[in-house]
């Protein structure tokens, strides 16, 4: 409980400088346009082009008209998003059983590769958040057994879609499924009430939208151009390490206009940068081949916890092909939270009754690079 409040409080506040921050770029640029002519009475698909489902447009012009037309209102959203990321990780964390160790070093890795990895308002971080938000309500429901928890977590799937259409379809497609198999009794029942809730929320902002816009623009926009068109924005030729070292690129470079070096912080920042991008690989494909290992024996899991599990797993599956569908490596950072979940909750079940000071120092070695 302490550190559920201590982190709710304090954490976010290490982001309260991108309120205050001038440059963006990217996806900030586009949910910024795009809820500007939303607020001024304008449809995506039909009089502005549009990749991605409306629901960032909606949620930032609701924020524009209450607070005005800025950015400081974009990157106010922005920190509730993060806040409520973390928030919503630890509650994960929580709700898996992991102790404190691995607590800590969950909230340290979100901090590090959360949010405040790439400050700008985003659809990832929107639809990212709402992928966690479901997840941990579904975990609830396992819990609780009430099919309440299911249908708030189907809700949290539709909002996702909202933000993000590939990745609300692969994650409410990959929770449906791993609640069929997870099911004892009624294997229908729970799948059919998630993707319901899930239906409705999506349907009741959606579809009176498209009513109003022609279908081929909807098509072309929202299925075609990210088919096919995607692959060679501008974006794509980020690569992971970029974004991942630039505030250390930053520094080396101000530290070599300052000192008039030339060598050195070049050669560190590129060491920084191939380490960090080994780091960050190395650590997704351990999730993925872990996640893949334990699909493959889940059911000997079957009364030892598989229900976490396969949520994890669908989690995990449903970042990843969103991360995937993306070419440039930095577009892989959206795939972490579910991975991080996975490899900590292994960690958490393994060390359980482990020599503490051993795992304390393993929960050390993992946080450190982060």
């Amino acid at each position: 409980m302490i550190l559920s409040i201590g982190v709710a409080l304090l954490a976010p506040l290490l982001l309260i400088d991108v309120l205050q921050l001038s440059v963006s770029a990217g996806d900030e640029g586009v949910i910024l346009a795009g809820a500007s002519r939303v607020l001024h009475g304008q449809l995506p698909y039909r009089d502005f082009f549009s990749i991605v489902t409306p629901g960032s447009y909606y949620l930032l012009a609701s924020f524009f008209k209450v607070f005005g037309e800025s950015l400081l209102t974009a990157r106010a959203l922005h920190w509730l998003i993060y806040a409520g990321t973390l928030a919503v990780f630890l509650g994960l964390m929580s709700r898996l059983g992991l102790p404190l160790r691995w607590k800590l070093v969950g909230i340290w890795a979100t901090m590090a590769m959360g949010p405040p990895f790439w400050c700008i308002l985003s659809h990832h971080w929107l639809a990212n958040l709402g992928v966690l938000a479901s997840g941990l309500l579904l975990l609830q429901s396992q819990a609780s057994r009430k099919m309440v928890h299911v249908f708030l977590s189907g809700l949290a799937a539709g909002a996702t879609f909202l933000c993000l259409q590939d990745e609300g379809l692969y994650w409410m497609a990959l929770a449906a499924v791993a609640l069929f198999f997870a099911g004892r009794k009624s294997r229908w029942k729970a799948p059919a009430t998630f993707v319901s809730a899930a239906a409705l929320m999506a349907g009741a902002v959606f579809l009176p939208l498209l009513t109003r816009v022609p279908v081929a623009a909807g098509w072309g926009n929202l299925v075609l151009s990210p088919l096919t068109g995607y692959h060679g924005a501008a974006g794509n030729r980020v690569s992971l390490a970029e974004g991942w070292t630039l505030p250390l690129r930053v520094f080396m470079e101000q530290w070599r206009r300052a000192a008039g070096l030339s060598g050195l912080p070049n050669l560190l920042s590129s060491a920084a940068t191939f380490a960090g991008t080994v780091l960050v690989l190395v650590f997704l494909a351990t999730a993925v081949i872990l996640t893949g290992h334990l699909l493959v024996c889940w059911r000997r899991r079957a009364k030892n916890g598989s229900e976490p599990f396969l949520v994890l797993a669908a989690m995990v599956l449903s970042l990843l092909l969103t991360a995937l569908h993306r070419p440039a490596m930095l577009n892989l950072v959206w795939a972490f939270p579910g991975a991080l979940l996975m490899v900590l909750w292994w960690l958490g079940n393994r060390n359980a009754s482990a020599d503490k000071r051993m795992s304390w120092g393993l929960a050390l070695s993992l946080g450190a690079p982060f």
